[in-house]
């Protein structure tokens, strides 16, 4: 467990719970927890305001994909991936937990398969796709992405951009 403390920075001691309810309280939805943090310093004091960071689980093997390439039909999960040949190959997955933008997939894809992202409806299973990587920053805001440049008649300079793709890492 991490204590943060009021003004945003993290206790430099971790703590260790010590104390669980034994039953989630009906009422109102919470569990009670209790944890010890080492207070040599006296930096703790009673009636602070502090929130506690537990970390439950580690996947250091976890394959993430951006959120946006999950689509879901029916209460069940597919990506659409790059197969062989640069074809559309639609999987069914099990989604696991979400990490911020990220959803974390449990069982359907193997690390250094390349998933796409954007344009999904024209990615029907076999047509062949043009995958371009795409970088964190760009996920994370698209529309910082430059559009092609138009000539005077309004026609683009440049050829649409292929379907974007991401490659999962393990």
């Amino acid at each position: 467990m991490r204590l943060i403390l009021s003004d945003g920075s993290e206790y430099p001691l971790p703590g260790e719970i010590d104390f669980t309810d034994r039953a989630l309280d009906s009422g109102t939805g919470t569990y009670r927890v209790r944890a010890k943090f080492p207070n040599s310093d006296r930096l703790l004091t009673p009636g602070m305001f502090a929130r506690v960071r537990v970390q439950f689980d580690q996947r250091p093997q976890a394959l993430a994909v951006p959120e946006r390439a999950v689509v879901q039909m029916l209460g069940r999960y597919f990506l659409v991936v790059v197969g062989a040949g640069n074809k559309a190959e639609q999987r069914p997955i099990e989604p696991g937990p979400r990490q911020g933008s990220l959803w974390v997939i449990d069982k359907g894809l193997k690390p250094g398969e390349t998933v796409v992202v954007e344009g999904m409806q024209k990615a029907a299973a076999g047509a062949v796709l043009a995958p371009t990587p795409v970088t964190q920053q760009q996920l994370d805001n698209p529309d910082a992405a430059a559009s092609p440049a138009k000539d005077a008649s309004g026609q683009a300079d440049t050829p649409p951009a292929p379907e974007p793709a991401a490659k999962t890492e393990g």
